[in-house]
């Protein structure tokens, strides 16, 4: 229990501590796509049961696909949505929204935030018992940050792969 907590919260670090800059946006974020956006954020903090949260997710990403959103606009709702589900303990659901919002990130020229996601997948991994997937996870994001010289992240990664470690060999 204290070493998944551990590894929760350096998740939480790791989400908050690392500015980047987005390395090329294309496509404009119209008022109404803004407006979708902030009415799904009002309604993720007002959502009090998992069927709801279901719901609402999928409604918002129909009607965002319809208008043919940019991928600055759905990646948005996908991180929101799979922090949430996370929130709830519905990793599974998580995990799914933390991939589309990874292949979003890099569609939107974000790379290190695509990287990012795909370290919330590891850690989603570890939770649900998946040690190997998630080290094998773990070790692909540290390579992309030792090529960047990007040492917190780095450190996040190696540090989770010594809890993983840890947590087999109890």
């Amino acid at each position: 229990r204290q070493v998944r907590f551990v590894l929760v919260l350096f998740l939480i670090s790791f989400l908050f501590s690392c500015n980047h800059e987005k390395e090329e946006v294309s496509g404009t974020i119209t008022m109404k796509e803004h407006k979708l956006i902030d009415e799904y954020d009002g309604l993720l903090h007002s959502v009090k049961d998992i069927d709801s949260l279901y719901f609402f997710t999928d409604k918002y990403e129909q009607m965002l696909l319809k208008k043919e959103a940019p991928p600055e606009v759905l990646v948005k709702l996908y991180h929101r949505a799979a922090n949430k589900f996370y929130a709830y303990s519905k990793y599974e659901v998580a995990k799914e929204y933390f991939q589309k919002a990874e292949q979003t990130y890099l569609m939107a020229g974000d790379t290190l935030m695509s990287i990012k996601m795909r370290g919330n997948q590891a850690v989603l991994l570890d939770l649900q018992g998946h040690y190997k997937e998630s080290i094998k996870t773990f070790l692909e994001i540290s390579d992309y940050f030792q090529k960047t010289n990007d040492t917190l992240p780095l450190a996040f990664a190696y540090s989770n792969i010594g809890v993983i470690y840890e947590e087999m060999k109890n």
